[in-house]
């Protein structure tokens, strides 16, 4: 088995919060890429980045934050839905990590995603996408999964409990 695990999911705080039980429940370390890029470009903001060059910007300046994710060990990563856009991001990823993907139906994320409360405009609009690019993501992170467990209207520790288990019955 790979030595790592990415966490997938189109809501960041489920996907966050499922990754931090995932590491605690394995006894592994635990890294959100989105903070740490944020915690990296101190004094400069997600929000500046976001405004000065766009996502495209962020998300060739978050290649290098993916990298350096990639190079841990025993850790569970969570990643940004977004992330998967970026054939660079997920070949750097495979490498090292096994995919556990958190399936939530698109109308139901983007329903959380726009009604979740955000730092600005810009965070928001940076989450908040369409359903169409979000069945694009959904299509792309099932494709690339190497365990995908169904968390829509589910607890973060059920689906932890979900994934965990799957991931033992894959290795049965």
């Amino acid at each position: 088995m790979k030595p790592n695990l990415v966490v997938f999911c189109l809501d960041p705080k489920l996907g966050d919060e499922v990754g931090k039980l995932v590491a605690s429940q394995l006894d592994m370390f635990y890294l959100n890429t989105t903070e740490l890029f944020k915690f990296d470009h101190i004094p400069h903001t997600m929000e500046e980045f976001l405004e000065n060059g766009g996502e495209r910007k962020f998300r060739t300046m978050e290649c290098g934050t993916i990298s350096y994710a990639s190079s841990f060990f025993n850790t569970a990563i969570f990643v940004d839905s977004g992330v998967v856009k970026s054939a660079k991001n997920i070949s750097k990823l495979q490498n090292t990590c096994y995919f556990l993907y958190v399936k939530l139906a698109p109308a139901f994320a983007r329903k959380k995603l726009c009604g979740a409360v955000y730092d600005n405009k810009t965070i928001k609009k940076f989450y908040c996408v369409t359903e169409r690019q979000l069945c694009v993501r959904a299509e792309k992170m099932k494709q690339i999964a190497d365990i995908t467990v169904n968390g829509t209207r589910k607890s973060a520790l059920k689906v932890s409990a979900d994934l965990i288990r799957a991931m033992q019955n894959s290795l049965a």
